[in-house]
């Protein structure tokens, strides 16, 4: 069979480079894309020089391995021996599924094309739209994340408490007498500690039910790194927000 240098260095690197991307979403750790081209690069001068020495079995497992560790480490960078393990185990899985998977198109590509050239072709702009769309979607996601996400961080007295929360554009609860918009926390907050002294009731008024919140003013509090003023109510039913601890009013971060 006819191999293309060009051609199988960049189906390679497109591969590597998608195996280190989804390590990198695994590990939940943010890496630059260069970083992760320069370890893509290195899996793909790998790939050409296997073609010299694929005879060669101790010579060719050795530079696996030896590239597969430049490839981790000039990705990730080293965090101590035990991230390094746990980057380089996701990234041997995901390159056992990858290969997997694009050894099994590569030879349904070879019989259902017109020649190798073509099967080669077609295999490298699969590789491309995939990994295209993924760094696309991840920085969507990325975005909405941060959109939804938020840091809450106020202090009572001598207490600072960091907690989790989600933003929510239909939390438009607001204190008649204050103006003051309303965080609502769950009770988890203070599990470990004793809740603060509440001040006044908020009333809160459903279609089917009515309840009211216990308040308070904290000393100082800041959403994302922006210092605000607002009430924080604790919730007696809710435990959690989306999986956070506070729902916090759009309006704060405007």
């Amino acid at each position: 069979m006819e191999i293309y240098g060009d051609i199988y260095m960049l189906i390679n690197v497109l591969c590597d480079f998608s195996v280190l991307f989804l390590t990198s979403l695994l590990l939940r750790r943010k890496v630059k894309i260069r970083r992760i081209f320069l370890g893509a690069f290195l899996g793909g001068c790998f790939s050409l020089l296997y073609l010299y020495i694929a005879e060669k079995f101790f010579l060719s497992a050795f530079l696996a391995i030896l590239f597969s560790l430049a490839m981790v480490l000039s990705t990730f960078s080293f965090h101590g021996f035990g991230s390094f393990v746990r980057a380089l185990t996701y990234f041997y899985v995901i390159s056992f599924l990858m290969g997997g998977i694009v050894t099994a198109l590569h030879r349904f590509l070879l019989k259902t094309s017109p020649s190798p050239l073509a099967a080669q072709g077609i295999l490298l702009l699969f590789l491309l739209i995939a990994a295209l769309g993924a760094l696309f979607g991840s920085k969507i996601l990325d975005r909405r994340r941060r959109i939804r996400d938020a840091e809450l961080i106020f202090t009572v007295g001598k207490d600072l408490h960091r907690v989790s929360g989600l933003i929510d554009s239909g939390n438009l609860l607001t204190d008649r007498e204050t103006g003051l918009c309303v965080i609502i926390l769950s009770p988890t907050v203070f599990k470990k500690d004793s809740p603060p002294q509440c001040d006044r009731l908020l009333p809160l008024r459903t279609v089917s039910s009515t309840a009211s919140f216990p308040c308070f003013l904290p000393d100082k509090l800041s959403v994302n790194g922006k210092e605000c003023r607002a009430l924080l109510a604790i919730s007696a039913n809710c435990a959690s927000f989306g999986g956070t601890q506070a729902l916090i009013p759009e309006t704060l971060l405007l």
